[in-house]
């Protein structure tokens, strides 16, 4: 997750932007909302949309979780990349936004 500030100035602080992506294709920018990136508009705004669908299931979770008095079991990074070596790429393909993008950009 960025600073606040970062969301802010995210223009001209485009180099500390870039450098904290990294090879990724989003991110969570505090307090601001959400930032994706692709090599088109399309892969940009289907990454967008699934990092939103992302972020509102884990609100869900949270919320149902501590609305019954529970404490949130977070998972290790080996279950999640199981998961996505698994089930993660299967919906990715399944996705028609996210079909349209990859064939778009060629990849």
């Amino acid at each position: 997750m960025l600073p606040f500030d970062v969301g802010v100035d995210a223009e001209s602080r485009s180099g500390e932007v870039g450098q904290l992506l990294g090879q990724g294709k989003g991110f969570i920018m505090h307090n601001r909302g959400l930032m994706t990136v692709g090599a088109a508009i399309e892969c940009a705004v289907s990454y967008y949309i699934r990092l939103e669908n992302l972020c509102h299931a884990q609100l869900l979770c949270e919320a149902a979780i501590k609305g019954r008095g529970g404490q949130l079991v977070l998972v290790g990074d080996e279950e999640v990349k199981v998961c996505d070596d698994t089930v993660g790429k299967v919906l990715m393909l399944s996705s028609p936004m996210t079909t349209q993008a990859r064939s778009t950009t060629h990849g």
